[in-house]
């Protein structure tokens, strides 16, 4: 029943689908239980387990170096941020008052902005400076 494992977003169009091609029963209808299928739902039930460090990202392991683990959701938030300039020059404002410690100089060097280059990269860095004082 690959219903019953299907993100509640694709639901109803599976089912429709599979109703139309005969290969479920016109009558069919989902369980409520199945309608909780989604990825906020999963991710806060998994919360704990991660919580407790029984759940890390990469279970079967990873190419990411520990710095490039840290900088992934780092990164992510400055994508989000950097949807409105206001953002991300508020992230940057932050960034002049934090005091980076060493796990994050060594993240601002794998991005190569220990010495910006130009405005916006000062201002990448800066924003990247508080971000990851953010993710400690």
């Amino acid at each position: 029943e690959m219903l019953s494992i299907t993100d509640r977003e694709f639901q109803s169009d599976l089912l429709k689908t599979a109703k139309a091609n005969c290969k479920i029963d016109r009558n069919f209808e989902l369980k409520n239980a199945w309608r909780e299928n989604s990825r906020s739902a999963l991710q806060s039930k998994l919360q704990p387990f991660k919580q407790a460090g029984l759940l890390p990202n990469y279970p079967f392991g990873s190419d990411f170096t520990d710095i490039e683990q840290r900088l992934i959701p780092v990164l992510q938030k400055l994508q989000r941020v950097s949807r409105s300039k206001v953002g991300i020059l508020k992230l940057a404002a932050v960034g002049l008052l934090t005091s980076p410690d060493q796990a994050d100089q060594d993240a601002v060097k794998r991005l190569d902005l220990l010495q910006p280059k130009s405005m916006a990269e000062r201002i990448t860095r800066l924003a990247l400076l508080a971000a990851l004082r953010d993710s400690r």
